[in-house]
């Protein structure tokens, strides 16, 4: 497991009724049989996870397009100030 200066690092989730529990285990679990039943059911896997990488990484751009916008507004800001 990786380390830190406080210990052992863990991933944490918050459970549907809110309490906090782990995350992920160090090892993969049980996930490739849960992939093995999503490509029985007729899930093309190689799919799947392309198209979840381009969501997840398309759900980036608009917040960080918007945190350039406010740091270039600042930097525009600093410059007239100077």
């Amino acid at each position: 497991m990786a380390q830190s200066s406080s210990g052992p690092l863990v991933s944490w989730v918050l459970t549907r009724d809110g309490e906090l529990g782990a995350g992920l285990s160090d090892d993969s679990g049980d996930s490739e049989d849960i992939l093995s039943q999503f490509a029985k059911s007729g899930i093309d896997i190689d799919t799947l996870a392309a198209r979840l990488q381009d969501d997840g990484a398309k759900s980036f751009v608009k917040p960080w397009n918007e945190l350039m916008d406010v740091i270039a507004s600042k930097g525009a800001q600093l410059k007239k100030a100077s």
